[in-house]
């Protein structure tokens, strides 16, 4: 009995042994590592997203501005005849659209036909006009397009044409738009993109198509370096031309209003940096 006690005694014993053994190993043993979730890029908030879509943007627009007026070559009708002259290269040019719908027939604040005022200002502001820069005239009276094209020498043909202008049809601002916009573009290819390029428009009212036109005002912007100066003649500031930040815009009620707004028009093409697109 004394043997069969010891003998289960000794195996309970190394039993007992190899259990503590065990448990000491399990519990030193490093724990499994745990599989890391793939970390999910920070959220954008709407303010970050906003700013990254204006860059964007704003990168794109450079990239379109930087390939004016090249990229419109196809556009354009007739020969183009390249500057050689350097200093002809940065010269400074105007186009303005007049607007004779039939409303111009109505009276200014002075009583004066707007028409009248309007010519008088136009022709007031031509003789201000640096020498040597160009100036253009699109008219659309009645369905029929008048184009005065861009030259130095134009400036002297303008007064008689703008004294020749009759009131009447509706406003087709945004084929006037396009008009003006392969005029400047045509010039700009001469001068093979360098110089300045400002629109100018008087009008007495709002567009035939505002959607229409506004469409063109964001194409001429985002593609070229071409200034909007727009004067509003008896209409105030609510139109589709007056966007703060991207056009300049006046309201005239009068002679002295209008010819105002035009003395500006050469104040801000003075300082006006073209470098800002090359």
């Amino acid at each position: 009995m004394t043997t069969e006690r010891f003998i289960r005694s000794f195996k309970l014993s190394i039993i007992l042994v190899f259990l503590v053994s065990l448990v000491t190993l399990s519990a030193c043993s490093p724990e499994p590592e745990k599989k890391q979730k793939p970390k999910k890029p920070p959220k954008q908030t709407v303010k970050q997203e906003q700013k990254k879509e204006v860059k964007q943007d704003s990168q794109k627009e450079q990239v379109a501005k930087a390939a004016w007026p090249f990229d419109f070559e196809k556009d354009i009708e007739g020969a183009v005849q390249t500057e050689t002259v350097a200093d002809k290269m940065i010269i400074r040019n105007f186009v303005v659209i007049f607007d004779d719908s039939g409303s111009m027939a109505d009276a200014d604040a002075d009583g004066n036909l707007k028409i009248d005022t309007a010519k008088k200002a136009v022709t007031e502001w031509s003789k201000s006009v640096p020498a040597g820069a160009n100036v253009g005239l699109v008219t659309f009276r009645n369905g029929v397009w008048s184009l005065q094209p861009l030259t130095s020498e134009s400036k002297n043909r303008l007064i008689s044409t703008v004294m020749g202008i009759k009131q009447g049809g509706t406003t087709p601002l945004s084929e006037a738009f396009r008009k003006s916009f392969l005029m400047l573009t045509k010039q700009g290819l001469q001068q093979l993109g360098y110089g300045e390029y400002t629109l100018v428009v008087i009008t007495d009212g709002e567009a035939s198509n505002r959607v229409h036109l506004n469409k063109w005002v964001q194409f001429v912007l985002n593609n070229s370096p071409i200034q909007i100066y727009t004067i509003g003649f008896g209409i105030g500031t609510d139109h589709t031309l007056n966007q703060p930040g991207l056009t300049q815009y006046k309201p005239a009620e009068n002679l002295a209003e209008l010819q105002k707004g035009l003395t500006e028009v050469l104040a801000e093409a003075e300082i006006f940096d073209e470098t800002e697109f090359k």
